[in-house]
């Protein structure tokens, strides 16, 4: 069997049949309302500044849906957020993302 980080194309093909046939990210989402809510009201408190590492962040989605929370708990805190991610579209897209005070990185 072939790796999927040989080929962007099929490794994109092959997440979202994943994403399709799962409830991963309605999962996440919840989280993230839920648990993860009063965790990023704590996170922020008297920083200017956070730090984050995305780990396999795929189309971005989620790491957007957690900083639209963190804004609506911290509006002028700064995130620079760097992003591990092998699909060269993904990195593409998570790019055009345009996060005010947010900074990106791509590796």
């Amino acid at each position: 069997m072939k790796s999927l980080i040989d080929n962007d194309e099929r490794y994109v093909k092959a997440f979202k049949l994943f994403l399709d046939r799962s409830t991963q990210h309605q999962s996440m989402t919840n989280f993230i309302h839920g648990t993860v809510s009063d965790i990023l009201e704590s996170l922020g408190d008297g920083k200017d500044k956070l730090n984050v590492i995305g780990v396999g962040s795929a189309g971005g989605e989620i790491d957007l849906e957690m900083f639209s929370q963190l804004r609506q708990k911290h509006p002028s805190i700064t995130v620079d957020n760097q992003v591990i991610e092998p699909s060269g579209d993904t990195d593409r897209k998570l790019q055009s993302f345009g996060v005010k005070d947010s900074r990106f990185g791509l590796h």
